[in-house]
């Protein structure tokens, strides 16, 4: 036997033996994954799961503290930027703090990040409200303060009299 066909010989079983290694370790990884899962599931108290239900938060928000309600921050950056108009996200994030202390710091500035372009707009590292800004700003305003002047039936003393139909 030459010498090339025994390393082609040793090539081959090792090649073998690698795959056949390989299926042993994938197979046993995967059985040891399952028996890890199985063990810690079963070594929750089934009363915490009880008690925890569908709607209540399993993990705390990321920034440690309670999470303020959906729709909340929007309209108070746009109310800061209104009043307060150039500030710094420093700036917003601290008169957010007065106007509500459950929201996060971090949400005003992704709350500005997100809609730049649309509803804000940065120059020298100063927020603005954009035209679209500004009309939402309105939009919400009137929406949490409904004019004092309105009266629903203001103008029911003052309606057109119906025209006279034919018959008449």
């Amino acid at each position: 036997m030459t010498d090339a066909s025994k390393i082609g010989d040793l090539l081959a079983t090792g090649e073998n033996l690698l795959t056949q290694a390989y299926r042993r370790g994938y197979r046993d990884g995967v059985a040891s994954a399952k028996a890890r899962i199985v063990s810690s599931l079963s070594a929750l108290d089934e009363a915490d799961v009880a008690e925890t239900s569908p709607q209540e938060s399993v993990t705390a928000p990321k920034n440690g503290g309670a999470q303020s309600p959906h729709g909340t921050v929007r309209p108070i950056v746009m109310r800061i930027l209104s009043e307060h108009p150039g500030s710094t996200v420093a700036e917003t994030q601290s008169y957010a703090a007065q106007m509500n202390a459950e929201v996060s710091p971090l949400s005003i500035g992704g709350e500005l990040r997100r809609l730049k372009g649309k509803f804000y707009h940065q120059r020298v590292r100063r927020w603005y409200l954009t035209e679209d800004g500004k009309r939402e700003a309105a939009g919400i305003a009137r929406q949490a303060a409904p004019a004092a002047s309105h009266n629903s039936n203001q103008g029911e003393l003052y309606e057109a009299p119906l025209a006279a139909s034919a018959s008449e």
